[in-house]
């Protein structure tokens, strides 16, 4: 389904088939509209990061937007109904909603265009584990809602198993569903001054490569209190890096939530000339 739906994707963007070496780069943009920011940016961004609770369907009216403008939608999907505790892993896995599933199955393979699909992102945070379940329990409701994707028939979905980058720093393998179950494996990674970039990301990139899986970050970002020129340092060296390890896809969390760092790069800045800057560059899907 990866290799499909790649395909898929780069005709979706006008690409060749040589683009498929690059990586797309994208962003989750809140605050402002994402017509404003690709007006900064000078171009539309490749993909973009959605998050939908179990009672919203799915892909949803957000999905549709951004796949009707090119983007290629990043979509995650937990357990957590609205307002109330998420349904528990091990439900998923005894079958006790299946049928829920199928009926999200057929709206995304109705929905027909590539999308890259997230089962419960972050299971080993410490807001998912313990309260949806363990690591065992999610492995096994993650084969359930692929098993029976693939028998509702998706070709369209590329399958993303996603962890918090600490969570390549513990034990990855507990939370793996397996090969079979994977297409690509990605990395909701921040840099802060004491985490640096490569901290961050190579657990990750070792366990990918274990695993002969290519590696996507679907949340990255650089923190505030680096100054302004260091960040733009390394929004060109932490790309650089991308390029050099075959990263699939990117989308910078350009967002801040209350009591939360903020994560954004400002138009005028010298941070944000970098990832305008790097966005513009044709390996990822710039045209010049």
């Amino acid at each position: 389904m990866f290799l499909l739906a790649t395909l898929l994707v780069f005709t979706l963007l006008g690409g060749t088939a040589g683009a498929a070496t690059g990586c797309l780069w994208g962003a989750r943009v809140s605050g402002v509209p994402i017509a404003e920011f690709e007006a900064d940016l000078g171009r539309r961004l490749g993909v973009t990061r959605i998050y939908r609770t179990w009672n919203q369907a799915l892909p949803g009216p957000e999905a549709a937007a951004h796949a009707a403008k090119g983007r290629v939608p990043i979509l995650s999907f937990n357990t957590r109904r609205s307002g109330s505790t998420p349904i528990p892993w091990s439900e998923i896995a005894a079958h006790r909603h299946d049928a829920a599933l199928r009926a999200k199955a057929r709206a995304v393979r109705d929905f027909g265009r590539p999308l890259y699909l997230i089962f419960h992102h972050e299971p080993d945070n410490v807001h998912n584990a313990g309260v949806a379940g363990e690591a065992a329990s999610y492995v096994a409701a993650w084969r359930v809602v692929h098993r029976i994707f693939a028998e509702v028939g998706t070709p369209n979905v590329t399958w993303v198993w996603t962890l918090s980058s600490r969570g390549f720093e513990e034990e990855p393998a507990s939370w793996y569903p397996g090969d079979a179950y994977t297409d690509l494996i990605g990395s909701d990674s921040y840099a802060y001054p004491e985490r640096p970039w490569r901290d961050v990301s190579e657990p990750a990139r070792r366990f990918a490569a274990r695993r002969g899986k290519p590696l996507t970050f679907p949340e990255w970002g650089i923190g505030e209190r680096y100054s302004d020129a260091t960040r733009a340092r390394l929004v060109r060296e932490i790309s650089a890096w991308m390029r050099d390890n075959g990263v699939v896809f990117a989308s910078y969390y350009w967002s801040q939530r209350p009591n939360k760092p903020d994560w954004r790069l400002y138009p005028g800045s010298r941070a944000f000339a970098a990832f305008r800057e790097v966005a513009h560059q044709p390996y990822f899907g710039g045209t010049t």
